[in-house]
């Protein structure tokens, strides 16, 4: 699978009301080569269940065939929005970043 160009970098951390709206923008976005994106979600320890709640919206991302998609969840408590974002630039391999935050749409 070739190096995606773009890495869509987002933290999460309680949201699950907003993960999927957030989510379902990326899928409706249009001018895009879906595997040339990259999507690195980070879940800051959350404890309202975003984990699960966001799995129909990551489900949709890999039927258009994103061509890399991380998850992980950082297991020492909170640590905040900026070691969230830190712990996706890590994970990331696209050449530029795009930073959301959950409840962005």
């Amino acid at each position: 699978m070739p190096t995606p160009s773009i890495s869509v970098i987002i933290p999460v951390y309680n949201a699950a009301p907003y993960i999927n709206a957030c989510l379902e923008s990326i899928a409706d976005t249009t001018l895009i080569d879906w595997s040339d994106l990259e999507v690195c979600i980070v879940d800051d320890a959350s404890t309202d269940g975003s984990d699960k709640v966001m799995a129909g919206g990551l489900e949709r991302l890999q039927q258009l065939g994103i061509g890399h998609l991380h998850i992980r969840r950082l297991s020492m408590g909170p640590s905040g929005v900026g070691s969230a974002r830190n712990a996706a630039i890590e994970m990331s391999c696209g050449q530029y970043f795009i930073f959301l935050d959950a409840d962005d749409i």
